[in-house]
């Protein structure tokens, strides 16, 4: 089976061909398996590949985070959870250093600090500035798309029944 990895907001990525390439595999292993629900990760990995977990700054060190799991949150998540709660209660933990979401040097991975930086330029500005072609009646029902509504972007899907529901196809907090 191919990888169906991408970045998050790739648009290059062709989720239905991964989609229909596992729905496949299944239908191998469960012949008269009904696909109800589609579910897609957009998993942050971080520069170095391995998590942040602790602290989010060194200037708020009341704040924490645990993110950047490369789909191992299930596990990933469970260390999250030990370093932050002996964070919390000044407890000393063997794996906070590893994981440290302060230990952030872009030097010592210029290339995957690039690539991070290029794709953010693309996913997150130039699509700001980029007008969508699709047309809201032209979104088939289970489908969706980014359209012009009221002078906006408008993220929209239609469900199997026709009904819509709309999003700002943007970060809230970023307006980006």
């Amino acid at each position: 089976m191919e990888d169906g990895d991408h970045k998050t907001g790739d648009k290059a990525a062709n989720t239905e061909s991964a989609y229909i390439e596992l729905e496949n595999y299944i239908k191998t292993i469960y012949p008269d398996a009904n696909i109800i629900y589609k579910w897609c990760t957009e998993d942050c990995i971080t520069l170095d590949k391995v998590p942040y977990i602790g602290e989010f700054s060194k200037l708020m060190s009341n704040v924490f985070m645990a993110t950047g799991f490369k789909k191992w949150g299930m596990t990933t998540s469970h260390i999250a959870a030990q370093i932050i709660s002996d964070k919390i209660q000044g407890i000393e933990n063997n794996y906070e250093k590893i994981f440290s979401a302060t230990r952030f040097d872009m030097i010592n991975n210029k290339e995957e600090f690039g690539n991070n930086l290029k794709q953010t330029i693309k996913s997150l500005i130039l699509s700001r500035l980029t007008i969508p072609d699709e047309k809201f009646e032209e979104i088939q029902e289970d489908g969706g798309g980014i359209v012009i509504y009221n002078d906006e972007k408008v993220g929209i899907y239609k469900d199997a029944k026709g009904d819509i529901f709309a999003v700002k196809p943007y970060c809230a907090h970023l307006r980006l």
